[in-house]
């Protein structure tokens, strides 16, 4: 399972009050990293409304509908890097976008590997799985402390991070964060982007 935080990371008002700060999206060298030489059978992706909310379930979450397109173009273009280098159909890909907090916690606990970008949500629901990897330097306390406490949790400090408040300002409109997602689309799947 991949928790895939999304919609408020892209809202121009939670950036400039500087809630976003250290949490952003894992690079797929992330998952690469961690997923080669595994028989993986399918990947669950736990995330945002994809869509305008339509769906039944979104109420919870109605706050990031408005992101939905642009969280579905990243979501996409992350999956088919995946799928590519996986060798993995993109069928076996499956999207959890509308469902309850308790849904998306049981994916979390009960998936065989789980990843967690830096987010609370993952990480508190993370602690009571079979084996989870977490990444972010926000929770410096956690990285020191959780792995040797549960032989499950792994750390991983590297590289990995795209964070949307480098690149996402307070007064940003819709089509400058669309533009802005493409550089992060980008930078998360390993292409060259000039800026």
């Amino acid at each position: 399972t991949i928790h895939f935080r999304c919609g408020d990371l892209l809202d121009p008002l939670f950036n400039g009050r500087g809630e976003t700060g250290g949490m952003g999206f894992l690079k797929a060298s992330f998952y690469l990293k961690h997923l080669r030489g595994i028989d993986v059978k399918s990947i669950h992706v736990v995330t945002t409304p994809l869509d305008d909310c339509s769906k039944e379930g979104s109420s919870g979450r109605k706050q990031d509908c408005k992101w939905g397109p642009m969280c579905s173009r990243i979501v996409d273009a992350l999956v088919n890097t995946l799928a590519s280098s996986l060798e993995l159909p993109r069928e076996h890909f499956h999207m959890h976008d509308h469902e309850s907090i308790m849904w998306s916690m049981h994916h979390i606990v009960f998936s065989e590997m789980t990843f967690c970008s830096p987010s609370t949500f993952c990480l508190f629901a993370s602690l009571g799985s079979n084996h989870v990897i977490h990444s972010g330097r926000n929770f410096p306390s956690i990285r020191n402390t959780i792995p040797d406490i549960l032989k499950t949790f792994k750390y991983d400090d590297g590289d990995y991070i795209i964070e949307p408040m480098r690149w996402i300002k307070r007064t940003d409109t819709i089509n400058d964060v669309n533009e802005t997602v493409q550089i992060m689309i980008d930078s998360i799947v390993g292409a060259k982007t000039a800026r």
